[in-house]
């Protein structure tokens, strides 16, 4: 509880701070959609507490979603299940990430299908996810299955025809450049200050 408490007061001076700072939206004339995707693999595993506390075994998940380089969409939580490797964890978090893009794309296609006029020129709707780990990009990008991933056939590959239709595209990206991060783990200040620019302009 002391620890918690450090953390209170950490929290609470950062924030106390930063207080007369905000987003900063500098758009982006080519809207496309960016996307970051990243999981802590049971990163609240405790050993003394495993036994008894189910949440020790699960990943958690960070996505942030940029829309014409401006924030969208971002969020920070416990995976629903407990994934059994880390890159079962990692295209867990990609697809909860896709589930909240890809409405947001076919909105923008059914924009300009009634011409709405979102920008002066038509908007690109493609979406730029950056992936850092090796096993979920070659899983999300190579259309076949193999026996130690059947388990998550059904739920984690409804992104897949999007990837068909070259509507989003996965990327791989270093862990340096993972902004994600920034809601799944602790960043070392360096980090923290690039992401932090990165996601609200200061």
């Amino acid at each position: 509880m002391a620890a918690h408490g450090r953390a209170i007061k950490h929290i609470g001076r950062y924030l106390l701070g930063t207080r007369k700072q905000g987003l900063i939206f500098t758009p982006d004339p080519d809207m496309l959609f960016d996307c970051f995707a990243d999981a802590n693999y049971c990163g609240n595993w405790n050993r003394s507490i495993a036994m008894e506390q189910i949440d020790t075994a699960r990943s958690r998940t960070g996505y942030f979603v940029a829309f014409a380089s401006c924030p969208l969409l971002w969020a920070s939580q416990l995976q629903t299940e407990i994934a059994l490797s880390t890159t079962e964890a990692e295209y867990i978090a990609l697809s909860t990430a896709l589930c909240e893009v890809i409405p947001l794309i076919d909105l923008c296609i059914e924009a300009q299908q009634h011409e709405v006029p979102i920008t002066t020129a038509p908007p690109t709707v493609y979406c730029q996810v950056f992936e850092d780990n090796s096993g979920a990009y070659e899983m999300a990008t190579t259309p076949k299955m193999r026996p130690r991933t059947r388990h998550i056939n059904v739920k984690y590959h409804q992104f897949r025809h999007h990837v068909a239709k070259k509507l989003i595209s996965i990327h791989r990206i270093d862990t340096t450049e993972q902004v994600a991060d920034l809601l799944t783990k602790q960043c070392s200040v360096t980090l923290f200050r690039k992401f932090r620019h990165y996601i609200m302009g200061w």
